[in-house]
């Protein structure tokens, strides 16, 4: 069903890299969910943009690139992640992910980095950083346990919806390897890995404030599994169907004026470099 409902984007990058399904609209939440790789052309280093601030969620974005380096890689999340009205970013910390988040928060300053810590042995999102929180979040296997079932809830019952054909590719080769979940031999799982990591953080409270109602949805659905499985745990739109917009040279948003883009909705291609 999601490979018969899956949809070409409406825009990529000229590396055949970013692909994007919606473009930015004035006033949505987004996340956006990060994994990094050494960039050797193995693993990939792969990003994801969900719309998050309808009881429905949305996977708008998608970035996956098995070339790019670690240095240069924080330079693309953090322009994508502005365009998407300063999006809030998880970024995976094990491994390389702890030098992709270090330069998004300290040679970017990102605003709107996501912390954890560890309270009674169980991660959980931080309310700011008081020198006990760590930027990011690290897999491990509660934090993969939870995040499969909740997953499996979101897409069974449509809760979210993936146009993305890559993702839903990696999402058939996904399996059951003894008490876990991973890519089937040969194939990748560097998206599914990224929906996992958001399907955790549906468990925590850090987007109260948000209009989104999935978590408890998805808590209705599945009870007893999910709770069998913690153990703590450049452009706006306004959202109207309109025509593909060629990328135009100079694209800038203008923050001050609450990030509206100077040339209407114009891709700002500058994302890409």
């Amino acid at each position: 069903e999601l490979i018969d409902n899956h949809t070409e984007p409406i825009q990529k990058d000229d590396d055949d890299c970013l692909y994007i399904y919606e473009k930015p609209i004035e006033g949505e939440e987004y996340i956006i969910i990060v994994d990094s790789s050494h960039g050797v052309d193995r693993d990939y280093s792969a990003f994801m943009v969900i719309k998050i601030s309808t009881s429905i969620h949305e996977l708008v974005a998608v970035y996956r690139n098995n070339k790019i380096s670690p240095l240069v890689y924080p330079n693309i999340i953090y322009k994508v992640g502005i365009n998407y009205n300063e999006a809030h970013i998880l970024v995976e910390n094990n491994d390389i992910g702890s030098q992709v988040a270090t330069i998004l928060l300290y040679e970017y300053e990102y605003p709107n980095l996501l912390f954890t810590e560890l309270t009674n042995k169980k991660q959980r999102v931080a309310y700011g950083n008081d020198g006990k929180a760590i930027i990011g979040l690290k897999t491990t296997a509660s934090v993969k346990a939870i995040g499969c079932s909740n997953l499996k809830a979101a897409i069974e019952h449509n809760k979210l919806i993936i146009k993305d054909y890559n993702t839903i590719s990696e999402l058939s080769t996904f399996i059951k390897v003894r008490d876990s979940y991973q890519a089937d031999e040969g194939s990748h799982d560097d998206l599914v890995m990224g929906l996992v990591l958001y399907s955790w953080l549906l468990t925590q409270n850090y987007f109260k404030d948000v209009e989104q109602n999935l978590s408890s949805d998805i808590k209705d659905i599945y009870e007893d599994s999910i709770n069998a499985n913690m153990m703590g745990f450049g452009f706006f739109t306004s959202g109207k169907p309109d025509e593909i917009v060629e990328a135009e040279d100079d694209d800038m948003l203008d923050r001050k004026a609450g990030w509206k883009a100077v040339n209407g909705d114009n891709f700002d291609d500058s994302i890409f470099y």
